[in-house]
């Protein structure tokens, strides 16, 4: 009779079997929990160095923003202080205007009740007339020595036959006059006078040349003959220019009285269509006779139009988007400004 085989120590070898591999998931569960241990710390660490740069964020945002709001106070004052400069200038600007307009009667009377005697000067071979030198005052008339040596609100201007330029040619043909306006910088009148020539070359037929001075200082008078392109002019003040209102800034209404000097001298005894108007503190860009060549039928075709300016005071390249634009403006620029005979004579 045949033995039964036991099968205990087949079971014993399945318990172990299942005791190892109990063994191995608890270990294994182990090493992921210790894993995800890690993890965790190392996301809580990361999520405290955001939370120290949030805060380290919202603290630097606070300091911009007050930056910010103080800086706005800032631009207001100066937004403010360059509103009154403004003003301050368009008076100014419309002070010129006024006196340079004046009503021809008024200005016969105020000649009448100038200063008997009075000094006239002139560089212009064009200025003399008859023989001598004559007196000068009251009496004086064309044929008497100083042609048309008469005043103007207080100043002797010096004359030159009308419709005649340096160097031959008519008025008429002239697109406009450039006059410098000069005082007494001689430093600043000798770079204008640079800048000028190097952008006048072949130009002396359509934008004749001038220099007028305010005054007697000798460097300015110097430098200004010495520029051989240039007509020299000078407006010497015989008598204090009236003022309308006591306390008022004396130099607005001398500035005002060479202005009128210039424009009369120009429009009216020369008979120049049109005059650029420079103060003796400005150098030009390479376009400048160009620009003022193509845009000076403005002033024949649109009444309305005063001058011409190539001055903008905002005109800088990140506030441009049109270089090729024009703009009408209210404001009367009294720099680099071209207006026409019509305009003076109105």
């Amino acid at each position: 009779m045949a033995k039964r085989r036991s099968t205990f120590p087949v079971v014993r070898w399945l318990l172990i079997a299942c005791a190892l591999s109990f063994v191995l998931v608890q270990i294994r569960m182990l090493m992921i929990g210790t894993e995800c241990s890690d993890r965790v710390k190392v996301l809580m660490e990361a999520q405290r160095k955001w939370a120290n740069e949030a805060r380290s964020l919202r603290k630097n945002l606070t300091d911009v923003t007050r930056e910010t709001m103080g800086l706005e106070e800032e631009l207001e004052k100066a937004q403010a202080a360059y509103k009154h400069a403004r003003q301050e200038l368009v008076s100014s600007g419309g002070l010129i205007v006024q006196i340079v307009l004046e009503d021809t009667q008024r200005k016969q009377q105020q000649q009448q009740q100038q200063q008997q005697h009075v000094v006239a000067t002139s560089t212009d071979p064009l200025d003399k007339q008859g023989g001598g030198e004559g007196q000068t005052g009251a009496g004086v008339t064309r044929g008497g020595g100083i042609r048309g040596g008469k005043m103007l609100g207080g100043g002797v201007v010096q004359a030159a036959r009308a419709g005649r330029m340096r160097g031959g040619g008519d008025a008429k043909d002239a697109v406009a006059a450039v006059v410098i306006m000069a005082c007494n910088r001689v430093d600043y009148l000798d770079r204008t006078i640079q800048s000028v020539l190097l952008h006048h070359k072949g130009l002396d037929t359509k934008f004749p040349l001038f220099i007028s001075q305010d005054g007697t200082n000798a460097g300015v008078k110097e430098r200004a003959k010495q520029a051989q392109q240039f007509t020299y002019l000078q407006h010497i003040e015989a008598a204090p220019p009236r003022m309308n209102n006591p306390g008022e800034n004396i130099a607005y209404y001398r500035i005002a009285e060479h202005y009128k000097f210039a424009l009369t001298e120009l429009f009216d005894r020369r008979q120049f269509p049109r005059v650029i108007i420079l103060e003796d503190d400005m150098e030009l860009a390479p376009d400048f006779f160009d620009y003022f060549e193509a845009t000076s039928n403005l002033l024949d075709v649109d009444e309305s139009i005063l001058a011409v300016s190539s001055w903008n005071d905002n005109g800088q390249k990140q506030f441009v988007h049109d270089s090729e634009l024009l703009y009408r403006s209210d404001f009367f620029q009294g720099w680099a400004g071209c207006s026409s005979a019509s305009c003076g004579q109105s």
